[in-house]
């Protein structure tokens, strides 16, 4: 099995970086899924990517236990870290016991499109001020690639939109999956995906600014498969 040396990898990664735990997972992720590095090569081993990158063991140990997480490595105990096959990335879940991410997305894909159509119709001027803020600031926080404050505003874009429907048992039914909904978000956007993710919530917002409840529905549909796709699920939207 063929093993990655660490000037190779250093040779891919951003010459300018100071790397954290979350930035050095996110450019593995990248080359991982871009093809530069392959299936089944070995990764450095954490001596040898702690001194050669200059980053901690403790933030070394996060970042490989991120792509862990999401199914791009695996770790063998005593052996190292391996790149997965397309067909071996599955993430592990910390709510396997109940749903998968795949019933996320479903739950998500009806529930939120009927929030959005709703919302188009009842938002207050109040409350669209808010889902606009919260736009402008992934917007300034993906030009920093400030993932962790692109989540917090993600989720709470979302958040607004449901409180804008107006609806109680919606709003029960949103927050009894909302722990799953964040989880799903932990799974990080790679740069070439910020502008896509970014239109996406820039769409859902025109439609319902435009009190268009079909076209809210839709743009909501849309970017909850795109986000789907986005952290690797085989989810499969069918028309409502």
């Amino acid at each position: 099995m063929a093993s990655l040396a660490i000037d190779s990898l250093k040779l891919l990664l951003p010459s300018n970086d100071t790397l954290s735990a979350r930035l050095l997972a996110r450019h593995l992720q990248r080359l991982i899924l871009n093809g530069s590095i392959e299936p089944g090569v070995q990764l450095p081993s954490q001596r040898e990517l702690s001194e050669g990158l200059s980053i901690s063991r403790p933030s070394l140990r996060e970042a490989i236990s991120t792509l862990e997480a999401l199914g791009l490595v695996r770790v063998d105990t005593g052996k190292g870290a391996f790149v997965t096959t397309p067909e071996q990335r599955v993430p592990t879940w910390r709510f396997s016991s109940h749903c998968t991410p795949n019933d996320v997305y479903e739950s998500r894909y009806g529930l939120e499109a009927y929030a959005a159509s709703l919302a188009a119709m009842r938002i207050g001027n109040e409350s669209l001020k808010r889902l606009k803020d919260r736009l402008d600031n992934m917007r300034e926080a993906g030009k920093q690639l400030d993932l962790a404050l692109i989540s917090v505003n993600d989720t709470e874009f979302h958040d607004i939109i449901v409180e804008a429907a107006n609806n109680p048992l919606i709003s029960f039914m949103y927050r009894s999956l909302r722990e799953e909904l964040i989880e799903c978000q932990h799974v990080f956007l790679i740069p070439e995906e910020l502008d896509s993710n970014l239109r996406e919530h820039q769409a859902i917002y025109d439609a319902i600014e435009q009190k268009n409840p079909a076209a809210a529905a839709d743009q909501m549909r849309q970017h909850i498969a795109a986000s789907a796709i986005r952290t690797g699920t085989d989810f499969k939207p069918h028309p409502l």
